[in-house]
């Protein structure tokens, strides 16, 4: 049986840290997986904020928030070199607070 160690990144690498990303803590790799490890989002997923709408539809205003906050998020992924492939409601977790700039 083998054991994998999770490693831990460091909490003053300020490039893994971003406003509207979840707080990354570590990662496990593995011949068969890459795992990251982040901060739990209290908020859900969108598809799930989604139907918890009138009619599971988003107003224009939380259509415009949202949509600033995936496009932030995902400019600071680009600008270290990581390509984020998997872009879909199901994968796109928010936290129960408003952030403000």
């Amino acid at each position: 049986m083998k054991i994998w160690v999770l490693t831990k990144f460091s909490s003053l690498d300020r490039t893994l840290q971003h406003l509207f990303l979840p707080r990354l803590l570590g990662r496990l790799e593995t011949l068969e997986l890459l795992a990251w490890v982040s901060s739990y989002c209290r908020g859900s997923d969108l598809n799930v904020l989604r139907h918890r709408q009138n009619n599971h539809i988003f107003f224009t205003g939380s259509i415009q928030f949202y949509l600033v906050e995936i496009l932030c998020s995902r400019d600071h992924l680009h600008s270290l070199g990581v390509v984020y492939r998997d872009l879909k409601p199901e994968t796109s977790s928010f936290n129960n607070k408003v952030t403000s700039l």
